[in-house]
């Protein structure tokens, strides 16, 4: 994937996750899952493990998510770094 491509990538995703619709499911999804761990009895081993497998799979959209944008920062940073060299060159040349 280029420089471009990924930086084009992250603001989609950065699009898509400060959407409030996306906004809202998560909040929606954290609530669910509190109120889940809240009802489930201590004692219930089983319940709280899948609770907490549920948790976890809610969490790594957020690190996709996360993971993607600082991508795109990164592949920004190189795009502004090879910029800066062309017109170094330019200057030289």
């Amino acid at each position: 994937m280029t420089e471009d491509e990924r930086v084009q990538r992250a603001n989609e995703a950065k699009r898509i996750w400060e959407s409030r619709l996306m906004r809202e499911a998560r909040e929606h999804i954290e609530q669910a899952l509190m109120k889940g761990f809240a009802a489930t009895p201590l004692r219930d081993d089983e319940g709280l493990r899948r609770i907490r497998g549920l948790y976890e799979a809610h969490k790594a959209y957020d690190s996709f998510f996360k993971a993607a944008l600082e991508d795109g920062k990164l592949a920004q940073i190189e795009i502004e770094r090879k910029k800066g060299l062309r017109e170094r060159l330019r200057n030289v040349i």
